[in-house]
């Protein structure tokens, strides 16, 4: 019997589908959970709660901590690049509540990026964007930077 063969019943809406992760999500200790279906439709349901959405703002305050924990590393290490730059956030709970309550935008998929590379960390030149468009404007700073 492969793989393909084995057939597994979701405990939720009781269809049945291959055991395989194409259909469910693998869970800790290797176990299946209920077909994706239903677990992402939990999901969406779950986000619209006071309890979703607080996890939402938590998750959110670690990714913040850790993208302010990383910008003031990079900008105090004399032999960083960034050294020089500075975060003019007087501290975490300022970044933070400016993230989250003025730029209006949930960083967790995102990069910070400063608008004017050659600028500090401040309210006016930083935004958040994805690691492929981060990519690209790095690629294009530095082009150019070449045709000067």
């Amino acid at each position: 019997m492969t793989q393909h063969d084995m057939k597994r019943t979701c405990p939720k809406c009781h269809v049945v589908y291959p055991a395989t992760l194409e259909f469910f999500y693998l869970l800790a200790g290797g176990q299946l959970s209920c077909c994706k279906v239903c677990c992402d439709e939990y999901l969406r349901d779950y986000a619209h709660t006071e309890a979703g959405r607080a996890d939402a703002k938590k998750a959110i305050s670690r990714h913040l901590k850790a993208v302010y924990r990383s910008m003031k590393h990079r900008c105090t290490r004399a032999k960083h690049k960034y050294h020089g730059i500075k975060v003019l956030f007087e501290s975490l709970d300022e970044f933070t509540d400016y993230v989250i309550n003025t730029m209006k935008v949930d960083p967790r998929d995102k990069e910070i990026h400063r608008i004017d590379p050659g600028g500090d960390y401040k309210p006016d030149n930083i935004c958040f964007v994805s690691r492929e468009e981060h990519t690209q404007l790095h690629k294009l700073i530095r082009w150019l930077g070449s045709q000067e």
